[in-house]
């Protein structure tokens, strides 16, 4: 079954000082997948962690102009596994939930 995975980020950290003439560079970003299956009781994954970013140089965005698109593009450079593998890696803990490998049981007779 097909998943729907969402990408957040949250928070952006930024320079407490100006870097070369710009204010607001970030710097470190804070990011989260989550995967929800399309089964009639949806199912959730979910992966995060943070990346650093290199100065921006010529490619400076201002704060207030950054786009969500181009902050997930900023991550999935920085990540290593790939955004295929983070999504392969969520698409098995759903798996996981529908089928576990393990179940704990006790035996009728035992009561509670």
């Amino acid at each position: 079954m097909p998943n729907t995975y969402t990408w957040t980020f949250d928070p952006l950290e930024v320079a407490g000082a100006e870097i070369d003439g710009h204010a607001d560079v970030i710097q470190t970003v804070h990011w989260r997948v989550t995967a929800v299956s399309d089964d009639p009781e949806p199912l959730t994954a979910s992966a995060y962690g943070s990346v650093s970013l290199d100065a921006p140089g010529d490619g400076f965005v201002a704060f207030n102009d950054v786009t969500r698109e181009q902050v997930k593009g900023w991550v999935l450079a920085s990540l290593d596994p790939d955004e295929a593998a983070v999504q392969s890696a969520l698409d098995s803990q759903i798996d996981t939930q529908r089928v576990p490998p393990t179940i704990t049981k006790q035996p009728a007779a035992w009561g509670s």
